[in-house]
């Protein structure tokens, strides 16, 4: 099972045993009757307040539970009282266990209060029928006289089902102490489950010894729990019939820590009829302990994470491991150039199932091995120097941060969309008076309902985000939502036709020629600069930026049912001033987008051809606009348009292919966005030199166009407002986008926004990638540091400041074979909160606090954030160290005396050397949800006896 199950389980009973403990639980009833009871008496068993009862005859003390139980083995109580009129009447006070719905008694037990003394209390056990069911506990009075006494520490003691239990809240009655050397007490508060653990003090040669009545060498394991959870002692498995003894030292069993205490599950030995069991004091000194829930196990447990195998490893931070999947990672190994590593502790989280290896000393260059029981995993580590400054450059912007038609609220919030874009080729067309489009060449230029821009506004301005509308900018627009533009009935054949109606055609005749004499008015109905003015003024919630349609260079392809003539430069300046100006009129304080321009060979033609760009003096298109645009806003004194807007797809890399050679691509086309020295793998000829750009070949597309900008239109913003690298549900789309938005704060872009539309949901690689930077609990920051990349192709290095002074820093690892280990100058030491995903993470996302030194190593195929500043989430560890710490024999024994920090720091809370689980996406660990659990490991490596086997996208 997984551990988090076996954590519930325990948590169950500790919660859900209680009948009455001070209080009576509040998923009891008193249905008592002819009582008079006090359910606060000073006079306790245990804790501040137990029941003081008197019952008249055939009076009864009840409870009743709602819920019906069938794993309970017994239910156990502890009596005090004195009754002089008993004394020899067998007709006492009867204990009954019973079923209420049917009246059926399941268990019955006498007590004459003969054996129970004033002053004293008596432990009662009533045994219930394995399986059975009941919900009400009835103490009734079967005498003649009234009946006075006390009840306390009223508990369920949990079902073993084919377990042996040796002790939960007391010893097995077919258990016998034979502890030699040692004073053991059966009544130590706090338990780690039930009411009572068992306190043990050993002496040098001493031992806490269990005989039981029969042999269990039946049994596959025994699991206990111990406090503090690092001991010198052994456990000796006894064949008192044979005189043979077969010892484990405790050391070659790995604890799993939680709530302030270890378990421990070992092998039972082969050689021997096993009957005894005892922990003996291997140590020079006298040991203090405590014992918990021992039970004795039919089959050793599953293995801890997952049943999906080990599934790999990762250096992670300053001198972390992180190990994913079914590998028992609390047995793991790792080995630096085949030298074995020192472990001080270690972290498991189990959802998702994941562990964190805090070694003693900082990772360094070399062969790093991760041994576990189901695998190694091998990674080259490689050191780079990297180069960071101290003072910012300049700010970020918020925007570059957004995607198109983000799909709700939680999505924006968990991955810090800060922008979301009402956009895409069917939004050409939107009519909103029916909230129809056209799809357009998408889907064979069919009309179609689609949702409400005036509701979208409203939902995206509740989630507190940024909001970029297109504003249809043709002369048609989607008449309704049914109807398409080339009827095979009244155009005669074509080349397609859509599998759902055949009448529905693609426009294109069967011999292959495009159909040029439809009426637009099939599907369409007019449109202009009055009706968009008309539409805004109506909306209750206003965009912030308006984009001047989508891809109008192209819009005789993409819409050529309502556009069949090709954009040129003339009707590109024409359709963007008009539509502006109508756009400003109606919402003075918008910011206006223009003119979304599809990729490279658009921002410098037209599909009018090359006369249409001779007959502009040659000049490449974005230029001649830009020039255009100036040009108009200094005869009217007033700007038109504020962001210059493009669109990026990198060639041979927008797909969803992922074979590695793919892969790699992708992951270098990043450098497209920045790199001088980049030369495009994949670009047709036609788009190297049509234009007069210099180094057409290597596109540097963001400082090209930010170049652009100041010589031809200053004081103009830049966005991409579409761009992906494809693959958004692989590890490489995933690292690509991380890539890249870390470039979009390098390099001053002022807006951008992911495409596909309504794709990327939650858990998808770009989604994470969003995550990384965005997520609400930390963002990255928002002043952005110099730092470069030693190996942009493989490497990808951002940092920056937030608001508050503290570093944060991205490093995206592109590489899936080698692990960095950056040796970063000037990076600020101490605690950082730490996100990440990759390949060893399975593309999921993951959150923790480690302290970072000199070096930080991130891991192959990988993205991780560092944001300096502990995340100060409730972490789990704090309680779990305390006995650790508190506990003098803990800290003079030799085998937990390694950690400097833990054994000489009274408060655990702030020991600087730690890894602390925090929960992903901004969410706070807690004892409770999703339940992260400290695995404490103070000394050399853990190791473990292994026991004998038992048996094609569509883009705008």
């Amino acid at each position: 099972m997984q551990l988090l199950s076996i954590l519930l389980v325990s948590l169950s009973y500790a919660q859900g045993s209680w009948v009455y403990d001070d209080d009576l639980h509040p998923d009891w009833s008193d249905w008592s009757w002819s009582d008079t009871t006090d359910y606060a008496d000073p006079f306790t068993h245990s804790g501040a307040r137990s029941v003081e009862v008197t019952l008249d005859e055939w009076g009864g003390l009840s409870w009743y539970n709602g819920n019906a139980f069938s794993s309970a083995r017994a239910v156990r109580f502890y009596l005090e009282g004195e009754n002089p009129y008993l004394q020899g009447d067998t007709r006492g006070l009867q204990i009954e266990v019973k079923a209420e719905a049917t009246g059926d008694i399941i268990a019955a037990a006498i007590s004459t209060l003969g054996d129970v003394q004033p002053g004293a209390w008596t432990e009662v056990v009533v045994d219930v029928p394995p399986g059975a069911t009941w919900d009400r506990l009835t103490w009734w009075n079967k005498s003649a006289v009234p009946l006075t006494f006390r009840v306390d520490d009223v508990a369920l003691l949990p079902e073993s089902g084919t377990d042996r239990v040796l002790f939960y809240d007391l010893l097995a009655r077919d258990w016998d102490d034979w502890s030699w050397g040692a004073v053991v007490d059966y009544e130590y508060d706090p338990a780690f489950s039930g009411a009572l653990a068992v306190d043990v003090s050993i002496d040098p040669t001493g031992a806490l010894s269990w005989k039981a009545d029969s042999s269990f060498q039946d049994m596959a394991a025994l699991q206990f729990h111990l406090s503090p959870a690092l001991l010198d002692i052994a456990l000796v498995f006894h064949d008192t019939v044979a005189a043979v003894n077969a010892t484990v030292p405790l050391s070659d069993l790995a604890p799993i820590a939680m709530n302030g205490w270890a378990r421990y599950v070992g092998a039972v030995p082969a050689g021997g009829d096993w009957d005894r069991i005892s922990f003996k004091n291997t140590s020079p000194g006298a040991l203090d302990f405590r014992v918990d829930d021992v039970r004795l196990l039919e089959t050793m447990p599953d293995p801890v994470l997952t049943e999906e195998g080990f599934t790999g490893a990762a250096p992670l931070g300053t001198r972390g491991i992180l190990v994913l999947g079914d590998g028992n990672p609390y047995t793991v190994r790792v080995l630096l150039d085949g030298t074995q590593l020192g472990v001080q502790r270690m972290l498991l989280e189990t959802n998702p199932p994941r562990a964190y290896v805090e070694l003693v000393a900082p990772l360094e260059e070399g062969t790093l091995a991760v041994e576990t029981e189901d695998g190694t995993f091998t990674t080259a580590v490689v050191e780079q120097a990297v180069q960071l400054g101290a003072t910012p450059t300049h700010d970020i912007s918020p925007l570059i941060y957004g995607m198109a038609f983000p799909r709700d609220s939680d999505f924006i919030a968990a991955n810090g969309i800060t922008s979301a874009r009402w956009g895409g080729n069917a939004t050409s067309t939107y009519n909103p008076s029916n909230h129809a489009t056209n799809s357009g060449e998408d889907w064979y230029f069919s009309n179609q309902s689609t949702d409400s821009a005036r509701t979208w506004l409203s939902d995206m301005h509740d989630a507190g985000a940024n909001t970029a509308l297109t504003v249809p900018a043709l002369d048609w627009v989607a008449k309704d939502t049914h109807s398409y533009a080339y009827s095979v009935a009244k155009y005669g054949p074509q080349q397609q036709t859509s599998p759902f109606n055949p009448d529905v055609g693609n426009g294109v005749t069967a011999d292959g020629a495009p159909i040029t004499w439809n009426d637009p008015t099939d599907v369409a109905v007019a449109w202009d600069e009055d009706d968009v003015e008309a539409w805004l003024r109506t909306l209750p919630d206003e965009p912030q930026v308006a984009i001047i349609d989508n891809e109008l260079a192209v819009a005789s392809k993409t819409h050529r049912a309502v556009h069949p003539t090709p954009v040129d430069y003339d009707e590109l300046l024409i359709r963007s001033q008009i539509f502006s100006a109508a756009i400003r009129r109606a919402l003075p304080t918008v910011e206006i987008a223009a003119p979304a321009s599809p990729g490279w060979w658009y921002h410098w033609n037209t599909l009018a051809g090359d006369s249409d760009k001779a007959a502009h003096g040659n000049k490449d298109l974005l230029e001649w606009w830009l020039d255009e645009v100036a040009a108009a806003d200094g005869v009217s004194g007033e700007r038109s348009v504020h962001y210059l807007d493009v669109h990026f797809y990198p060639e041979g890399a927008y797909n969803e292919e992922i074979d590695p050679d793919t892969r790699a691509l992708r992951l270098r086309a990043t450098r497209s966005l920045w790199d001088p020295v980049y030369f495009e793998e994949v670009l047709p000829l036609d788009t190297l030199t049509h234009n007069s750009q210099p180094t057409p070949d290597r596109l540097r597309l963001i400082p090209r166009l930010r170049a652009l900008i100041e010589d031809h239109y200053p004081g103009t913003k830049l966005a991409i407002n579409e761009w992906s690298f494809g693959a958004e549900h692989d590890i490489s789309g995933g690292l690509a986008a991380a890539d890249a938005l870390g470039i979009f704060g390098r390099h001053q872009l002022d807006m951008a926004h992911f495409w596909e539309w309504n794709t990327a949901g939650t858990g998808t690689a770009v989604a994470n990638a969003f995550w990384l930077y965005g997520a609400s609990a930390r963002p990255f920051g928002s002043h952005a540091l110099p730092v470069a990349s030693p190996e942009p192709d493989l490497l990808g290095v951002y940092a920056a400041l937030d608001d508050d002074g503290r570093t944060t820093l991205v490093v995206v690892n592109k590489d899936p074979d080698r692990a960095f280990l950056l040796d970063i100058d000037d990076l600020p030491l101490g605690d950082y909160e730490v996100r990440h995903f990759g390949l060893a993470g399975g593309g999921a996302m993951y959150g923790v606090d480690m302290e970072i030194e000199d070096v930080v190593a991130v891991g192959p195929y990988s993205g991780v954030f560092f944001a300096s500043g502990a995340s100060g989430q409730s972490d789990t560890d704090t309680d779990t160290d305390a006995d650790t710490d508190t506990d003098a024999d803990t800290d003079t024994d030799a085998d937990t005396d390694t950690d400097a920090d833990t054994d000489t720091d009274t408060d655990t809370d702030t020991e600087p050397e730690r890894i602390d689980v925090c929960g992903c996406n901004g969410q706070t660990s807690s004892p409770t949800g999703g339940l992260p659990l400290l695995l404490l490991i103070v000394g050399a490596t853990i190791t473990r006896r292994k026991p004998p086997a038992t048996g094609g996208h569509v883009r705008s």
